[in-house]
Order: structure tokens, then C-alpha cells, then sequence
């Protein structure tokens, strides 16, 4: 999604946001995808410290 959004001249987090205001499902597993993502890679930094 980071690269699509750079591609695209917009931003994954705007994609999120805008998709689910019109609670569309794609969106909710995009942004679900990126939650998730963030916190796997918070955890792992986390343990190398």
C-alpha cells in the first residue's frame, strides 16, 4: 500500500480514512492490515533494544 500511495501522488492513510467514512469493506481490511502491521513492527523493534 506504501508504494501504491507514492505511485499514486495520495497516501495510504487518506485511503483508510476516506474508505471508511463510506464503510466500505475493502477499506476496513486495508486499514486493519495496517494496524496490525504497525504493531507487529513495534513489538519486534521492541524486543531488540
Amino acid at each position: 500500500m506504501g508504494t501504491g500511495g507514492v505511485l499514486a501522488l495520495g497516501c495510504s492513510i487518506g485511503q483508510g480514512i476516506t474508505g471508511l467514512a463510506t464503510l466500505s469493506v475493502g477499506s476496513m481490511f486495508a486499514v486493519t492490515g495496517m494496524v496490525l502491521g504497525a504493531v507487529w513492527r513495534l513489538k519486534t523493534d521492541l524486543k531488540s533494544i
